[in-house]
């Protein structure tokens, strides 16, 4: 008996919304769904929609996550406001300060910092 290798699809978040508008708008069954799309996705729609709204990258295929959520919100709303102000960016040194207000055992490195400018789409 043969068995057929099941491939993965890998949809981009903006691709994943549009199976979701598809979903609202013509109300097809799951198997129809997965016919036309390859995937999955009506057993994940409430993730996606939330994922949508804090998330700006729609072309993104992966969730990136940081290691410490916290300290990568405090740094975000720090350099927002700072930027607001023409400050001076230094991240890595604000990250640790923040890591260490919310006494988080995190130390951030330079590789680090690539990632969460990335992960923010800031480009400096």
């Amino acid at each position: 008996m043969a068995t057929s290798k099941r491939h993965r699809t890998d949809l981009t978040l903006g691709q994943k919304l549009e199976i979701v508008s598809v979903m609202e708008r013509e109300r097809p069954s799951q198997a129809e769904l997965t016919k036309r799309f390859k995937s999955k996705i009506a057993k994940s729609k409430d993730a996606i929609l939330k994922e949508a709204e804090k998330n700006k990258f729609a072309t993104r295929k992966q969730k990136r996550a940081s290691k410490d959520d916290d300290v990568d919100a405090a740094l975000y709303t720090w350099f927002v406001d700072a930027k607001a102000r023409d400050a001076p960016a230094i991240l890595e040194e604000k990250a640790n300060h923040f890591a260490s207000v919310l006494e988080k055992d995190f130390k951030a490195t330079n590789g680090w910092l690539c990632r969460w400018k990335t992960r923010h789409g800031i480009k400096i």
